[in-house]
């Protein structure tokens, strides 16, 4: 009886083998092959390759081999960034102390983008290679600061103890700026706030708030010990009258401001011209209009402190002696302009930039 039994169980275990043998065995889903993950179709059970596959965690994606994508991979329409588990991430990215933003679609984000989290909204942007701009940023020729990667808009800002002016589109303001019936003036070049004299084209002087930055405006006021009186414009002028602009008592180098009618101008690369695109040349102590083509120490200096010629130039040619000549009316500038430049006003010229730092 023993022996029958034997021989039965080993003939079942024989047809079971044999009915194998013709039976293809199914692989379908993921399937851990030399340390990687393949993905094998419910139908065919073959390998799926340069697929997507989604299960309720989100999308895989197969490369051409069949294994599962991780990392960055680079599709037709952008970069993807895929986890060591395989997953497509989306959203915020930190990489090697790089932050990169992923559209829903999984796709890296270059440029600017608009961010919404609770219910606060910014704008970012990113580099080419995706990774998030930070600090100060020229886009185009505007000026933007990125404060944690979020865009300044709309609001004042102190970077590196200068105040600056951001618009409704972030970008920085320049020239004059009005703000609660109160005038500002930021710099043409770099927008940073100014403090103290400036003045016009046309020779008027203005003075700024030294705290404040507001424009001073119907009142007498007495400045470095002299007493000015400034109208509703806020022109200056001196006690008797005179309009600051016709007296010795004009501060040397206060910068021009932005506007022109006629006469001579100074370019952003320290040429005359006498297109309107650029500021008036002031030739002498008393910032009187230029017309020879002859530019005085306060001009030179006055440029410099705007930033509009560099501080090297003035010294280099003052050491050599040596004249520099504008590129647009071939307006010479003498040696013995820049060594004034340098002797009477150099504690001043300390530390001149262009565009925000």
């Amino acid at each position: 009886m023993k022996h029958n039994n034997l021989k039965f169980i080993k003939y079942i275990l024989t047809t079971i083998i044999f009915v194998a043998s013709f039976v293809n065995i199914s692989y379908a889903g993921w399937q851990l092959n030399n340390g990687k993950y393949q993905y094998f179709d419910e139908a065919s059970n073959q390998i799926v390759t340069n697929k997507w596959v989604q299960n309720e965690a989100g999308y895989y994606y197969l490369g051409s081999d069949g294994y599962m994508i991780t990392g960055w991979h680079r599709f037709d329409d952008g970069w993807r960034y895929f986890s060591d588990q395989g997953l497509m991430l989306k959203g915020w990215l930190e990489l090697s102390n790089k932050k990169y933003f992923l559209k829903t679609n999984g796709v890296m984000i270059t440029g600017w983008i608009y961010i919404e989290e609770d219910s606060a909204g910014f704008w970012y942007y990113f580099g080419e290679d995706g990774a998030m701009r930070s600090g100060w940023l020229n886009v185009n020729n505007n000026w933007y600061y990125l404060h944690e990667g979020a865009a300044f808009k709309s609001t004042w800002a102190k970077i590196n103890d200068k105040w600056y002016h951001f618009s409704d589109v972030c970008a920085i303001d320049r020239g004059w700026y009005k703000q609660d019936g109160k005038y500002y003036y930021l710099d043409a070049n770099s927008g940073e706030m100014r403090l103290g004299w400036i003045k016009d084209v046309n020779g008027n002087s203005y003075f700024l708030d030294r705290t404040t930055g507001v424009l001073v405006v119907d009142t007498t006021l007495e400045i470095d010990g002299v007493l000015y009186t400034f109208n509703e414009n806020g022109q200056a002028f001196v006690s008797n009258g005179t309009n600051v602009a016709q007296t010795s008592n004009v501060p040397i180098g206060s910068g021009a401001v932005s506007g022109t009618t006629s006469g001579y101008f100074y370019n952003n690369d320290g040429s005359i011209s006498s297109s309107i695109n650029g500021l008036t040349a002031v030739t002498s102590v008393n910032n009187t209009s230029n017309s020879n083509n002859n530019v005085g120490s306060s001009a030179i200096l006055g440029q410099v402190q705007e930033g509009r010629i560099p501080k090297s130039e003035v010294i280099a040619a003052s050491e050599s002696k040596s004249a520099v000549t504008g590129n647009a009316n071939q307006s010479t500038i003498s040696a013995n302009t820049f060594a004034n430049v340098v002797d009477s006003f150099g504690n001043l010229i300390e530390g001149s930039t262009v565009g925000p730092k």
